[in-house]
C-alpha cells in the first residue's frame, strides 16, 4: 500500500521541496507511515480505519470524498473551506522530514547531514532547520484546526460534519490537538 494522500510528486517545489528523494530507498514507506501516524493522532484510530478503508476500497461516497478532497462547510453561521487532506499534509510531511533527516547515523555515531562532497571546491555551513521545521509545523496546524480552530479547517470541517456525516468522530474524546511549536521548543 501507498500512502493515500501524499506522493514524492508532492515535494518538488518551493516551500515544501525535499531534494534527492532517491537516495532514500525507503521514501515511499515512511510517507505512508508518517500519513497513517499523523491522521491516527488527528482523528482517533477507529475514524480513521474506517476513513482508509473507504479511501483504498475506492469509495465514491460523499462524505469520504469531501473529507479527502475538501469542499465548503457552513459554522457558526458563517462558510468556511476545508482544503483537504493533501494540502494539509504536506506541510507536515516537510517538517518531520527535515526533523528526521537533519543528522544522520553513521558507524562513527549521530553527525550533521554534511556537504563534504556536494560540490567541490565549494564551501557550505550546516545552518539549524528549526525555523523551516516550525513554520512548516505551523501551517499544518493551522489547517488541521490547532488550538481549536474551526475555520478553513479540518477540525472546523469535522465539527460542522460530526453529527450528520461523521459519527465516528467526536470532538471531545478522538481529536488530538496537534498545537503550535516555536523553534525553541517551548
Amino acid at each position: 500500500m501507498a500512502a493515500l494522500f501524499v506522493d514524492p510528486t508532492d515535494f518538488t517545489n518551493k516551500p515544501y521541496k525535499i531534494p534527492n528523494q532517491e537516495e532514500s530507498k525507503d521514501f515511499d514507506q515512511w510517507l505512508e507511515d508518517k500519513e497513517d501516524e499523523i491522521l491516527k493522532d488527528l482523528l482517533g484510530w477507529q475514524f480513521w480505519d474506517a476513513f482508509s478503508n473507504a479511501i483504498e476500497g475506492g469509495t465514491t461516497t460523499t462524505k469520504w470524498v469531501n473529507l479527502r478532497d475538501g469542499t465548503t462547510y457552513e459554522y457558526g453561521g458563517y462558510t468556511f473551506k476545508w482544503d483537504g487532506m493533501e494540502k494539509m499534509l504536506i506541510p507536515y510531511i516537510y517538517s518531520m522530514f527535515i526533523r528526521e533527516s537533519f543528522d544522520k547515523l553513521t558507524a562513527s555515531g549521530v553527525v550533521l547531514n554534511g556537504t563534504t562532497n556536494a560540490v567541490p571546491g565549494a564551501n557550505f555551513t550546516i545552518i539549524n532547520p528549526s525555523v523551516r521545521i516550525t513554520r512548516a509545523q505551523n501551517e499544518f496546524s493551522r489547517i488541521a484546526g490547532g488550538c481549536y480552530r474551526a475555520d478553513n479547517s479540518l477540525y472546523g470541517f469535522l465539527l460542522a460534519n460530526y453529527q450528520t456525516d461523521y459519527t465516528e468522530w467526536s470532538p471531545t474524546s478522538t481529536w488530538k490537538d496537534p498545537g503550535k511549536e516555536n523553534q525553541f521548543d517551548l
